[in-house]
């Protein structure tokens, strides 16, 4: 699986969403003894919390888990729909017509950019979460007021990472083809 992986990313990146999962989850539960029975479960625009609930395991630890799954989901739909399949153009959701007028090539560069994109928005996913888990936590403690500006920069980042993904493959599919 990692050989495979690595001809369109290096695989150490996978690590990078992981070492945010271990640090939230080991954050969270060295402070989860410490946070007051009423925890910020939901922050509105501005950051402040405007929704509490009773400190328990699934108001705590559910971003967590979610982030867990994110990532892992993210890093199957990846390998398994993009990565894995022998035919680039397998299960992109354009006609067999289209394929063709395509070509082997310029699949491959668009399965590539799908590849690359996918691992960058899944680490920038998992960054999210994590920026909110933790400003949660904090906040619960009363370390911080809100969960912080982080949240604004990488909620634009996905936005940003998904219109660069939406512009690379676009910009293979629409441009001239060289006479054979």
């Amino acid at each position: 699986m990692w050989g495979r992986i690595s001809r369109f990313y290096p695989p150490w990146l996978e690590l990078i969403p992981l070492l945010m999962l271990g640090f939230i989850l080991a954050y969270t539960v060295t402070y989860y003894p410490l946070m007051p029975e009423r925890i910020p479960t939901h922050f509105g625009p501005s950051g402040q919390p405007d929704a509490w609930s009773a400190k328990g395991f699934w108001s705590v630890y559910i971003l967590v888990l979610l982030a867990g799954a994110v990532w892992l989901t993210m890093l199957a739909i990846n390998y398994i729909l993009i990565i894995k399949p022998d035919d680039p153009g397998r299960y992109m959701n354009i006609s067999q017509r289209e394929k063709d007028r395509l070509g082997t090539k310029r699949l491959e560069e668009i399965r590539t950019i799908s590849a690359r994109m996918m691992v960058i928005i899944n680490i920038t996913t998992v960054g999210l979460l994590t920026v909110i888990q933790y400003g949660s936590v904090n906040t619960a403690l009363g370390l911080q007021n809100g969960i912080g500006w982080g949240v604004w920069f990488f909620a634009a980042a996905l936005v940003l990472e998904s219109l660069w993904m939406l512009f690379k493959c676009g910009a293979i599919n629409y441009s001239p083809l060289k006479k054979r």
